[in-house]
């Protein structure tokens, strides 16, 4: 077997890992070596010890899931390492939702998946929307059993009912690529297993192939992310403009019973007025469950989106 990945372990993955070295018999020369499938299925051990998954977007996204009652994944072209993208073809056939598993008022998550991405108005302000974790296991298990999304084209517009061919939710595992040179020489420290874990697999393309979706490099740890994959068939094409076939831009799914379960956080805003009115945006918008608007806070920090860059 050919290590192709050093992932090192979250204190969750090495509880998880732990557990692993237990209840299987381990090589001694390698008793850190875990297959695709095991590394793979250690990623969907789900923890309810931190109870809580977020989701990072703006106001009016939100406003869209409540309407519609629907949550959207996006195509694997918008993911925001271009390097992740690059590297497999399935990307080209899957879609992805992103939590993370730390809810602290994280300023690069607001900065990377809101504050970037438009001028910052009440309409349009951060928000971040908290989901119990056994609530979210919950729904995915619900749309295993339906294996059928809505997709929907660039402009926003749906065209039609889609099946979806494999559905998984994990971790992200971080670390590198890594040569069988470096695995042999980090693999000759007695306890190192503690902290990384080496993937390996009988092939390295196939391997990385497989691992799609899976791992990213170490840079993006601070994400502790959870992900939704929805892989489609290539049947599943469809004629979108132009007359040319590709996949949809992205596909809806119904999240109906995440939305009584969900609490909203407004993030910073370029003003204390501005995020007061988006407070009201939000409380309006939750006007009919009154339940929820205990479940309604604002974020305490207070970003300057115009500072100089220092020399």
């Amino acid at each position: 077997m050919i290590p192709v990945l050093k992932i090192h372990l979250t204190n969750r993955l090495k509880n998880a890992w732990d557990k692993c070295l237990k209840s299987r018999r381990r090589s001694e020369n390698a008793p850190n070596e875990l297959p695709v499938e095991d590394f793979q299925d250690l990623l969907k051990t789900m923890d309810y010890k931190g109870r809580t998954v977020c989701h990072y977007t703006t106001l009016s996204a939100l406003e869209s899931i409540v309407s519609s009652r629907t949550f959207w994944l996006s195509h694997g072209s918008k993911l925001n390492d271009k390097y992740e993208y690059k590297r497999s073809a399935r990307w080209t056939k899957t879609y992805v939702a992103s939590f993370s598993n730390s809810t602290i008022d994280n300023v690069a998550m607001w900065v990377i998946y809101t504050l970037m991405k438009k001028d910052i108005t009440d309409e349009n302000a951060p928000v971040r929307l908290d989901f119990p974790k056994k609530a979210v296991c919950k729904w995915f298990q619900s749309l295993e059993k339906h294996a059928h999304a809505i997709a929907i084209d660039a402009r926003g517009k749906s065209c039609g009912e889609v099946q979806v061919k494999r559905w998984s939710l994990h971790e992200v595992g971080y670390g590198e690529k890594v040569s069988p040179d470096e695995a042999r020489e980090d693999m000759s420290c007695k306890d190192m297993y503690r902290d990384k874990v080496f993937v390996v697999g009988e092939n390295r393309d196939q391997a990385m192939e497989e691992l799609t979706g899976y791992w990213k490099q170490s840079g993006w740890a601070y994400e502790k992310e959870t992900r939704l994959l929805a892989q489609l068939p290539s049947s599943c094409m469809k004629v979108l403009r132009g007359g040319k076939e590709m996949f949809p831009a992205r596909i809806a799914v119904p999240c109906e019973e995440l939305l009584g379960e969900m609490s909203v956080t407004i993030g910073p805003c370029p003003s204390r007025e501005c995020q007061n009115l988006a407070w009201d945006h939000v409380y309006n918008l939750f006007g009919e469950r009154p339940n929820m608007r205990s479940r309604l806070h604002k974020s305490d920090l207070i970003l300057n989106l115009k500072a100089e860059k220092s020399s």
